[in-house]
């Protein structure tokens, strides 16, 4: 899948578990990718909480958010982060990173 609508934004939210892993520390859905947006690139990690709402946490080289972040628009969240989102998927396969 790459991500070129907001029609497609949209499959990859209706699909987000095919393309993310379950972390086996939490049992909850991530999709890691390198953001392109945040300076010295960190990786921010997007998150189907156990209510079915969608979370964002990022982090990087010496430093980490302090929580998770709720998305209240998870489309308009994937479209805007499309161009890291789409190069994360173009390696076919859910990653972890560490850094």
């Amino acid at each position: 899948m790459i991500i070129k609508t907001l029609k497609d934004a949209k499959q990859f939210i209706d699909d987000f578990k095919k393309y993310a892993r379950i972390d086996p520390n939490d049992g909850r859905y991530k999709f890691a990718f390198k953001d392109l947006k945040i300076y010295s690139g960190g990786i921010t990690e997007l998150i189907l909480g156990e209510d079915n709402e969608f979370y964002n946490y990022s982090y990087g080289r010496n430093w980490t958010d302090k929580s998770e972040s709720q998305i209240h628009d998870p489309v308009r969240y994937v479209w805007g982060n499309r161009k890291s989102i789409n190069a994360e998927l173009k390696t076919g396969k859910a990653r972890d990173y560490m850094l």
